[in-house]
């Protein structure tokens, strides 16, 4: 084989391997220009929702703010404040036979122990009385406040018929 053929086969293979490796940086570049795309579209998103960030919070602070007066409202009501200044007793009327009553049970009873207040006094119902005698016991014990769980029978009417110097009920 002549060596100006040989030349010829050599250069045409680097003119190849420099074609393909040109057209490798070309398509890398296209990719990275579109991933640069997308990220700057990502960031234009973002700035947008930042820009809404001061409205969104002010919303809220007067959200905060109207719940806030609310709370105040309640606390001081006569028979939640005349409670809440010297609490001795909180007693739960609870009806056992409800699904997650041993939930509700633990969780009140935690945040009574974490209240620092007297251990909660717990009344369960039964089939015969649905918690009428268990709320009169509660308060002849001496509770101050008596909450109610688990259906009609403790959470029903009969409550807020008993007279005005009951507990608050809750």
């Amino acid at each position: 084989m002549p060596a100006e053929l040989i030349l010829a086969l050599v250069a045409l293979v680097l003119v190849l391997a420099a074609l393909a490796f040109v057209m490798g940086l070309w398509t890398g570049q296209r990719r990275l220009h579109g991933r640069m795309d997308e990220l700057h579209g990502s960031v234009t998103s973002l700035k947008g929702d930042v820009g809404t960030l001061p409205d969104r919070m002010a919303a809220l602070t007067g959200q905060v703010q109207a719940l806030d007066g609310q709370v105040s409202e309640i606390a001081e009501a006569p028979l939640v404040s005349r409670a809440l200044e010297h609490p001795r007793r909180i007693a739960l009327v609870l009806n056992p036979s409800k699904a997650g009553a041993d939930t509700v049970r633990r969780k009140v009873a935690a945040a009574v122990q974490e209240a620092g207040l007297p251990e909660l006094a717990v009344y369960e119902t039964t089939v015969e009385d649905p918690g009428r005698q268990m709320a009169r016991d509660a308060v002849a014990d001496g509770a101050d406040v008596v909450l109610t769980a688990g259906g009609t029978g403790p959470c029903g009417p009969w409550p807020r018929s008993w007279p005005a110097r009951t507990p608050p009920w809750g």
